[in-house]
């Protein structure tokens, strides 16, 4: 009896000590991946951004900082810890990832590369064609793929005079060329008298087509005006301006 005793104590002896150790093996560990402190998300960000250009750079910040969770499990990570973190850390954040787009910038595309990507970009052909490539390529909605978004990219990636130069030379001249031509044409058309040339601006300045429609009250300038942004805007009041002061008589 004792001797069964005996054995039965050890068998249960073994038996829990198999399961304790059983258990300490299986017993899932905290994962070593994710973002938990400032200082991680700079080392993680800048081993994840190393070898990536400008763009692929602007894309990873946006998705970082972004309200939706990115695809890729880096991004995930830093995307979590983020939005996890109050307002003057995600300042600390965001300058450590402006930083690496500038480096990255820096190294990157010249204003000639610039205007030779805009140049395949833009078809070449007329107002209607143009301008909304134009508008997609100084928008701040990130395009996916193609020339527009190989043109967007690069012109965002310059900065200052850089970046001025090449959407006034490459995009903002052409279209408003594009206006010049048909405003000159619809001004040598207009009576030349008050209610003309008035008719004229009136029609060009106006919500709709203007009623009848023709090239002296503005039909043909009418759509490019009302669909142009506030720069090219400018641009082309000045010229209305300039020529209208020619056209009217002298008081």
């Amino acid at each position: 009896m004792a001797m069964r005793l005996l054995v039965s104590i050890c068998c249960i002896v073994t038996s829990s000590a198999t399961s304790t150790t059983l258990a300490a093996t299986t017993t899932t560990a905290p994962s070593a991946s994710g973002v938990w402190s400032e200082s991680q998300f700079k080392k993680e960000y800048d081993d994840y951004v190393l070898v990536k250009d400008a763009s692929s750079v602007k894309t990873a910040n946006a998705n970082i900082v972004g309200a939706l969770p990115p695809t890729q499990q880096k991004e995930i990570d830093m995307h979590r810890w983020y939005h996890d973190v109050n307002a003057a850390v995600q300042a600390d954040a965001k300058a450590i990832m402006d930083k690496a787009l500038v480096d990255k910038s820096a190294h990157g595309q010249s204003t000639a590369d610039c205007l030779a990507l805009i140049e395949v970009a833009m078809s070449r052909t007329d107002w209607a064609t143009d301008n909304p490539i134009y508008l997609e390529i100084v928008g701040d909605d990130v395009l996916v793929a193609g020339p527009n978004k190989e043109a967007q990219d690069c012109v965002n990636a310059l900065s200052g005079p850089e970046k001025e130069l090449a959407i006034k030379v490459g995009m903002r001249s052409p279209l408003f060329r594009y206006f010049d031509d048909k405003w000159k044409a619809a001004v040598t058309a207009a009576d030349e008298d008050v209610p003309g040339v008035s008719g004229l601006v009136t029609g060009t300045l106006g919500a709709t087509v203007p009623v009848p429609a023709d090239e002296k009250t503005g039909k043909l300038t009418q759509p490019m005006y009302s669909q142009a942004d506030a720069t090219l805007r400018g641009e082309m009041m000045i010229a209305m301006v300039n020529q209208l002061k020619a056209k009217l008589p002298v008081v």
